[in-house]
């Protein structure tokens, strides 16, 4: 017969769905998750990617555990936990389950201490032995005792956590008289006493491989000594026993877990059970035999309380059936087992009649009835034990996603913001500005004191004297004679006076000197420019410089000025005296020309008077406005001759040069003065309390101004393909 109606499974496999949508959730995360790591490599090599790594490994295992269950879902395989006190006729109901030709399986024969046996359906009889790996054996076995152990007030100094066994046989344990007889931390003390002396036997087993033996072997090594209750030192490092052998007629969908008795001294063995059951068993089977003593024991009623004790609305409590052991060997057994019924359906234990069920662990017929009762609470409730399965594997799930979440807002705080948003970029280029603002004020407060002693000024402006002496001197000497001068006029009468002047040797000469000094002007605008562009580099506009020289990055960056300042009430007096700056030649050669014009104009004076008879005609027609008789009047004085003094001439170019020497001394003309003047122009225009329209304006600006935003700019794209993905894990995440 088939223990397990097909109808049950069936139903099963159409909850693996349910896990499908969880495989395909984590696929999704991980996928994302590994295309994070990828970009942010790219981004920086040195970014820390471990905990994304975690996060992966984390995400893999939850997978492992879901294709587990949805490969026994699919196998259709239903596993069936079996737990009750010792003598209770486990073994005995579990070898009538299996094929009548086994011999009694030898393992279930003894107590097996924490050893978990399973029974799977195998045409080919073998067991195999797994073993702790040492890391687990401590996890799982020595520690929880310790730490068990180190909460008793009794114990005066704390035992030390082992790392590995060889630290834990070092320890030297307490004394047990130190704790009452009977207690649970003397049978923990006495537990780990006997660890440590079996240890020698068992120690070489942890991490062993996979071990397989004949099936009559198993008893050497899970089971007690006969007639004893000595722990078999072999089965300590034992963590599971898988026992193949034929279920029924074979092909049986079947799984029996053979667990501790829920009255094993050890409170370990116990919560193993417990944690197997809820963990991996569709269904937990409570046996007891009811004999001359029907009262639940201390032992059953405390299993019973563990179980009641897992915290969920649909748990272990809720798949459990109790089987009453009716032993037909014992006296007065039917009446023994009614009133054992009847007292776990009082209170405490308040048992549902449906989930209790009779059977004669010895008949093979009975045992077939009961897996009728079996098959009818499945159908009924196997569908809500699976989604169960499913909330449990959830939970778990979101653990980590909860850790991934946190994960990724970290990442988020690490990558820079998008500089397109405004909002997003305003605090990192307030922070910039603050600083900007600071150093454009202090070194333009430092240039303006200091450019006036400026050694490349002063020097300069020592040149240009010289420069002018030289010049001047030189033309005094080579100023011409009266004759040479009446010898030139006379060869000029078909020209007009101005043509006259244009010609003859003074005009030109203090015209030459004035460009020698006004070209000199050339270089003193080099110093201020230069001047200005080391300023605006120390307050980090230097990337707003563009040009080859001093000149064309100033140029250059009056032209941008005018497009990010327009329309400001900076942007007419301010672009003024920055352009003041940049044609701060021509400025001062217009005002060198204004203010020597008077230096001109008397030499030109001399020359109209140096010829009034040579030129009295042309004169008279070209200057008609002037007086009839004036020149005549001259003429009659000198009896019609020309008198020129050459002392006359000389004196006029030389009132002329002193003129001009006059204009360089002013105090207005000091070129310290005046680059003093131009950037301080350029300070109260431009940028004395205009805080707030600088800092509205450089925001345009903010992607080429600001490092860390410029930073920014430059891996927008990859900023942006990160917060996609980021964004794109916590959709997956958060939805249903």
């Amino acid at each position: 017969m088939a223990y397990i109606d097909n109808e049950i499974i069936e139903a099963r496999k159409s909850n693996i769905i349910l896990l499908d949508k969880e495989i395909k959730k984590i696929n999704q995360e991980q996928d994302f998750l590994c295309s994070l790591k990828g970009s942010l490599l790219s981004l920086n090599p040195e970014f820390g990617i471990r905990d994304i790594d975690s996060s992966i490994n984390k995400l893999e295992l939850e997978k492992s555990k879901i294709t587990n269950i949805k490969s026994r879902w699919e196998s259709g395989v239903i596993k069936i936990a079996v737990a009750g006190l010792e003598k209770a006729g486990k073994t005995t109901f579990l070898n009538n389950i299996i094929n009548g030709e086994v011999v009694t399986l030898p393992a279930f024969a003894e107590r097996c201490t924490a050893t978990l046996c399973e029974i799977k359906n195998s045409e080919k009889e073998k067991s195999v032995l797994s073993f702790f790996s040492e890391a687990t054996f401590l996890k799982n076995i020595i520690i929880p005792d310790i730490e068990e152990l180190n909460r008793d007030r009794n114990l005066e100094k704390k035992i030390d956590i082992p790392n590995s066994i060889t630290s834990f046989n070092r320890i030297k344990l307490p004394d047990e008289n130190i704790f009452n007889t009977g207690t649970s931390s003397r049978m923990i003390l006495s537990r780990l006493r006997d660890i440590q002396s079996k240890s020698g036997e068992f120690q070489g087993l942890l991490g062993h491989p996979n071990k397989e033996i004949d099936i009559k072997e198993v008893k050497d090594w899970v089971a007690h000594k006969e007639g004893t209750s000595a722990t078999n030192p072999k089965s300590i490092a034992i963590e599971r026993c898988t026992v193949y052998t034929k279920i029924a007629d074979g092909n049986e969908p079947l799984m029996l877990l053979d667990t501790p008795g829920v009255n094993d001294p050890n409170p370990r063995a116990r919560r193993r059970t417990l944690e197997l059951v809820e963990k991996e068993a569709d269904l937990l089977l409570l046996m007891s035999r009811p004999r001359n003593q029907p009262s639940p024991t201390a032992e059953f009623q405390n299993f019973v309380n563990d179980i009641r004790s897992f915290d969920s609305s649909v748990s272990v409590q809720d798949f459990q059936l109790y089987i009453l052991n009716d032993d037909k060997g014992i006296r007065d057994s039917s009446k023994y087992l009614e009133t054992h019924k009847r007292l776990l359906m009082e209170e405490p234990y308040a048992i549902p009649s449906e989930k209790i069920i009779e059977v004669d662990a010895m008949d093979g017929d009975s045992i077939k009835k009961c897996f009728t009762k079996i098959n009818e609470f499945l159908s009924q409730n196997l569908k809500a034990r699976d989604r169960f399965t499913v909330q449990k594997i959830c939970e778990s799930i979101y653990k980590v996603e909860a850790g991934i979440l946190e994960l990724l807002e970290s990442i988020s705080r690490n990558i820079p913001a998008d500089c397109n948003d405004v909002e997003s970029a305003v605090p990192i280029y307030n922070a910039w500005f603050d600083e900007f603002w600071g150093t454009l004020i202090a070194e333009t407060k430092n240039l303006i004191s200091v450019i006036r002693t400026d050694p490349a000024i002063l020097k300069y402006h020592t040149v240009m004297m010289d420069k002018f002496h030289d010049v001047s001197v030189r033309i005094v000497k080579e100023l011409p004679t009266e004759q040479e001068l009446i010898n030139r006029a006379g060869k000029t009468e078909d020209l007009i006076p101005n043509q006259i002047g244009s010609i003859d040797y003074a005009v030109p000469q203090i015209n030459k000197l004035l460009n020698e000094i006004t070209d000199s002007v050339k270089d003193f605008s080099n110093i201020v420019q230069s001047r200005f562009v080391e300023l605006i580099s120390k307050t980090q506009l230097s990337i707003l410089l563009k040009g080859d020289d001093d000149k064309s990055k100033i140029r250059n960056l009056v032209a941008l000025f005018k497009e990010i300042f327009y329309g400001t009430d900076i942007s007419d007096a301010g672009i003024k005296s920055l352009e003041e700056i940049l044609n701060s030649s021509d400025s001062i050669d217009r005002i060198f020309r204004w203010e020597l014009r008077p230096a001109v104009y008397c030499v030109n004076a001399q020359y109209r008077e140096m010829y009034p008879v040579l030129l009295k005609n042309r004169i008279d027609r070209l200057y008609s406005r002037y007086p009839s008789g004036k020149d005549e009047g001259e003429t009659k004085k000198n009896n019609g001759k020309v008198s020129l003094s050459d002392k006359s001439v000389r004196g006029n170019i030389i009132q002329a040069v002193k003129m001009i020497e006059r204009v360089l001394k002013n105090q207005q003309y000091d070129f310290g003065e005046v680059a003093e003047d131009i950037i301080g122009n350029w300070f109260f225009s431009m940028v004395y309390g205009k805080k707030s329209v600088w800092r509205d304006c450089l925001l345009k600006e903010r992607n080429i101004l600001v490092p860390k935003l410029s930073e920014s700019v430059k891996n927008t794209r990859k900023n942006k393909e990160i917060r996609t993905i980021i964004n794109n894990i916590s959709t997956v995440i958060t939805s249903k």
